[in-house]
């Protein structure tokens, strides 16, 4: 992980990709979660190796580096995005050269929603493995990797919902909003094709159609609200007797 008070004349190097943290302000790199938060980057960044490298700001450097990437050419839409923080923006190219209308980059939005009672740090901490072996994965194009990886799908299922947007260099998404979303374009490109349909009884208990494992859909052990995680096929559950 490479600390440095600005991310300008920053290069890629012999790595695959670039990470570039984004903050707001100095109280938050100092939170309980900023102290949490750093823990699991240096995993990550030591999981990623020779792929990929991280780099992060000076505690004091939070809003020079944080300018340098929001001066970058970008859309209304995808300023908006990128100004959501904490994030971790992601590109292959030098980062004086990159543009975001001409290069490709994905930027991970490290939110929570209201609901969760999980924090941002335990988030990550747990995405953080995934996310470093897609990096190391030299066999598949990095950004697929990634999204995939992110979204918690099949590679060829990710490319094909990536081919449905032409002329679309770039990508933001929640890291905990971010599979649903995924999986709710996949479902409207596929026509829902690959979702089997399993029915619920009165104690909240269902048959899983393609594996025949019965399983309790309160349990996130067994079910993440899209999938049956014993077997990883996706359901649409429907009540008894609707």
């Amino acid at each position: 992980m490479h600390i440095t008070h600005s991310y300008l004349g920053t290069t890629k190097g012999r790595f695959r990709c670039v990470f570039f943290l984004l903050l707001e302000d100095y109280i938050e790199a100092q939170s309980r979660f900023g102290r949490d938060l750093d823990q699991a980057l240096e995993r990550f960044a030591r999981r990623m190796g020779d792929s990929g490298v991280l780099v992060r700001p000076f505690t004091g450097d939070i809003e020079t580096t944080r300018s340098h990437v929001l001066s970058k050419p970008w859309g209304r839409a995808e300023l908006a995005e990128i100004g959501r923080t904490p994030g971790l923006l992601m590109i292959d190219v030098d980062f004086d050269a990159f543009d975001p209308r001409q290069h490709r980059w994905l930027y991970v939005h490290l939110g929570e929603r209201p609901e969760s009672t999980r924090s941002h740090a335990e988030e990550f901490a747990e995405m953080s493995t995934k996310l470093a072996q897609a990096v190391c994965d030299a066999e598949t194009d990095v950004f697929d990797s990634v999204r995939a990886a992110i979204h918690d799908v099949r590679l060829p299922d990710v490319a094909k919902v990536f081919e449905a947007k032409p002329g679309v260099f770039g990508f933001s998404v929640d890291l905990i909003a971010g599979a649903a979303l995924m999986h709710g374009l996949w479902l409207k490109l596929t026509k829902g094709r690959h979702v089997l349909t399993a029915t619920v009884d009165q104690s909240g208990w269902a048959k899983c159609p393609h594996c025949r494992v019965r399983f309790s859909t309160k349990s996130r052990g067994s079910f993440d609200g899209r999938r049956h995680t014993t077997c990883g096929t996706y359901l649409n559950l429907v009540d008894e007797g609707a």
